[in-house]
């Protein structure tokens, strides 16, 4: 059996403002008797969270029976009265004190009610923030390189063109392709494939430009956009990168990883409306692309 203490304290309070009730009721008799029941001890007892209404009518009906015993001499029925009223009109008060009570304790179960949705509510949104920023990473990202995949990069390179014809400038993209991927995958699984790519993915994710972009074009093929860039820096920077990820040591497997690239330049000054074409512009990066390998493979054609 489980004891509230709330409970035990409540009804200690409970039974000491009856018996000093009591005490001030038979002991003093006079005006300061009656203010002290009428004004502290009454309205303390009966706004006690303990009291409901049998034991008000218990309460008062022994009040009755006690003033009656000590004071039988005197009984008279407008003393009756006025005990019963007194107590009557507490009885009233407990009542509309208890109503008041309830009220309040159903607007705070109310109010955490709301409280309990709203945090269930913020959980949800929460998981669905998640939710639509993981789908949203897998609409972007390629899953193995954790770079741009295709869609993504493609519309990149659409923006680039976009803002490219907005605010003039020049725009360089780049496709690059590694070179002797199958026979790597053949020789060695695609296991030792895969770690290829993501190497080579992650090179180019931290050397490049912040306003650079690349991204995963198809199997080991990458496309490369460089903003605001000449033709020879981004023949530069590529230069830079093939002769770092030629230096990457694949012990104890013996091949080396280069790659071989088509680079395009777009000039807002183009009059022709073709040049912003985005076809167009990655046929023509394709075509140096093929070039480059005809050519012996490791190198960029421009």
């Amino acid at each position: 059996m489980v004891i509230n203490k709330n409970v035990i304290k409540e009804e200690i309070k409970l039974w000491t403002l009856y018996v000093l009730y009591l005490i001030m009721y038979f002991s003093f008799r006079d005006k300061i008797g009656i203010i002290i029941n009428q004004f502290i001890i009454l309205p303390m007892f009966y706004t006690s969270s303990r009291v409901n209404y049998g034991r008000c009518l218990v309460y008062m009906s022994g009040m009755v029976f006690i003033n009656l015993y000590f004071n039988y001499s005197f009984v008279d029925t407008e003393h009756l009265s006025i005990l019963i009223a007194e107590h009557s009109t507490f009885l009233i008060l407990a009542s509309i004190f208890a109503k008041l009570s309830w009220v309040n304790e159903e607007l705070r179960g109310e109010k955490k009610k709301i409280s309990d949705l709203n945090m269930d509510l913020q959980s949800r949104i929460r998981e669905a923030q998640k939710l639509e920023n993981k789908l949203r990473k897998q609409s972007s990202v390629d899953e193995l390189t954790q770079i741009s995949n295709r869609r993504h990069i493609q519309s990149l390179l659409e923006f680039e063109i976009e803002k490219l014809i907005m605010t003039g400038g020049k725009l360089c993209v780049a496709l690059l392709d590694i070179d002797n991927f199958k026979e790597i995958n053949d020789k060695y699984g695609h296991l030792v494939g895969d770690e290829v790519l993501k190497r080579v993915s992650e090179e180019f994710r931290i050397r490049l430009r912040k306003v650079d972009s690349v991204g995963r074009y198809g199997g080991e093929e990458f496309l490369m956009i460089f903003p605001f860039t000449i033709l020879e820096d981004a023949v530069k920077v590529l230069e830079r990168l093939k002769d770092h990820i030629s230096h990457f040591n694949w012990e104890p497997r013996s091949f080396r990883t280069t790659f071989s690239a088509g680079v395009v330049e777009i000039n807002e000054a183009s009059e022709e409306e073709e040049d912003f074409d985005i076809e167009r512009i990655l046929s023509r990066a394709d075509n140096l692309l093929y070039i480059a390998k005809d050519n012996g493979r490791n190198r960029i054609e421009f």
